[in-house]
């Protein structure tokens, strides 16, 4: 990918919430105080990406017809986790999924012990559901080959990728779209 197009850090101010801290039980054992401020940073966090979102909508360019990816970017404990906004099969009403989509993304990541690994993640969207429910984790060992594991954020749950051919059966991306993913996979198109 090589340019992004805004980006959010979810440092120290938010790492205290997402340490083993934000469990159904723990949020009602929170003070009123930091239920509060939760609630308000999930707020923002929606309203701000809402913002950018109908902000791309509306620009002039025609980011979808480029062949370089426009992303979101948000860094989680210092792993950048890449949000493409300009995939060619990327509608307005998929787009308009993605601020309660990250929400659920962030609080996965806050709840979730996820592989040590990780060099850089990116969410993806399933055009049937027309949700971000991937979040791409490769490991350090396929960096640079394929897409090899991903967490589908639905189920919670890491499934394997086998090979650059499993990873373009299971999500058929379109080739226009072969520089928006943090793994290139488009050698055998």
């Amino acid at each position: 990918m090589e340019l992004v197009f805004f980006g959010f850090f979810l440092g120290t101010v938010t790492a205290n919430y997402f340490e083993g801290f934000f469990g159904l039980n723990k949020f009602e054992e929170m003070g009123e105080g930091h239920r509060k401020e939760l609630l308000a940073f999930f707020r923002a966090l929606a309203s701000d990406t809402s913002i950018i979102i109908r902000s791309f909508n509306k620009s002039k360019l025609d980011f979808r017809a480029n062949n370089k990816a426009v992303s979101l970017t948000i860094h989680f404990k210092n792993i950048p986790c890449y949000i493409v906004l300009n995939h060619a099969n990327c509608t307005s009403q998929i787009l308009s999924k993605l601020p309660r989509d990250l929400i659920k993304l962030v609080r996965y990541l806050g709840e979730n012990q996820i592989p040590e690994d990780i060099i850089s993640m990116q969410l993806y969207f399933d055009t049937v559901l027309m949700r971000w429910k991937y979040l791409f984790i490769p490991s350090r060992e396929s960096y640079g080959n394929y897409i090899d594991r991903y967490i589908d954020l639905i189920d919670g749950k890491i499934y394997p990728v086998f090979s650059e051919d499993d990873f373009l059966t299971r999500f058929n991306p379109p080739t226009e779209d072969s520089l928006k993913f943090i793994i290139t996979h488009f050698d055998k198109r």
